[in-house]
């Protein structure tokens, strides 16, 4: 769903049985919150001073569609997590 310069994806995937609980964000079937950032290391900075963990490093996609965007997943405090997408940055872009 877009609302101008907002955009929700609510995303559904069936995986198949698993014989444990996923522990990492980026497993099938781990539900999470995806948002798209400006500054990856200050929201970073911000998320980690409310409790919430970086799971590894961010992620740089180096080709495709996606080429230049840094990804990275937070664990929550209380469980639950977030990916925080930064597409490389283009002049007079606002989102």
């Amino acid at each position: 769903m877009t609302l101008g310069a907002h955009r929700i994806e609510l995303l559904q995937y069936d995986p198949p049985a698993q014989k444990h609980e996923p522990t990492s964000p980026s497993h099938a079937g781990v539900v999470h919150i995806a948002l798209t950032v400006r500054d990856l290391d200050a929201v970073i900075d911000v998320c980690g001073r409310h409790g919430w963990q970086v799971v590894g490093a961010p992620h740089l996609m180096a080709s495709g569609p996606r080429a230049g965007t840094r990804i990275i997943y937070l664990d929550g405090p209380r469980g639950g997590h977030l990916e925080l997408i930064a597409p490389p940055q283009l002049p007079n872009q606002q989102f």
